[in-house]
């Protein structure tokens, strides 16, 4: 966890919770350059200690932890979370949660960053968060279709059937 001299103040918030330190500097590392603001936390003990201190827009966390899962961890949250794991189907995964499986595609996982703290449908707690790639990308074209129907609508012709019956 960066020292408070160190840490950037803007962009986005989020609490990386993994328990192996060098996977936890890598994701760290990749969400800061991505930037974001990032904390760490080795355990869900310690991560609680930091949600207590700190706004977070995203939680990741591993599922295998010392202590509590980190399905218990964000089981506890209001904050929108993933959880990262070998097996998306451990006992005690919320149907909602987003999974992330390991190995790890960061390039996917960015993506998926995005579109939950910029608020896209199926993230952040706005609705169920997807649990695959093909959910998420249904997810972001839902969202398209949301934005397109907010267009006024077209007023037919009168020569064109009407709608009612």
């Amino acid at each position: 966890m960066a020292d408070e001299g160190e840490r950037r103040m803007d962009g986005p918030r989020i609490l990386v919770v993994e328990d192996n330190e060098d996977f936890r500097l890598l994701l760290e590392l990749t969400l800061q350059d991505a930037g974001y603001v990032v904390d760490g936390a080795g355990s869900s003990e310690d991560a609680m200690s930091l949600l207590r201190q700190f706004d977070y827009d995203l939680v990741l966390s591993d599922y295998s932890l010392p202590g509590h899962s980190g399905a218990w961890l964000v089981s506890q949250l209001r904050t929108p979370s993933f959880l990262i794991t070998v097996d998306p189907d451990a006992p005690g995964i919320p149907g909602h949660l987003t999974v992330v499986r390991k190995p790890v595609d960061f390039d996917h996982l960015l993506t998926r960053v995005r579109m939950a703290v910029s608020g896209v449908a199926g993230f952040a707690g706005t609705t169920p968060a997807p649990r695959d790639a093909a959910a998420a990308d249904a997810a972001a074209d839902a969202e398209g279709m949301r934005r397109m129907a907010r267009r006024p609508p077209r007023i037919p012709t009168p020569d064109e059937p009407s709608s009612e019956s």
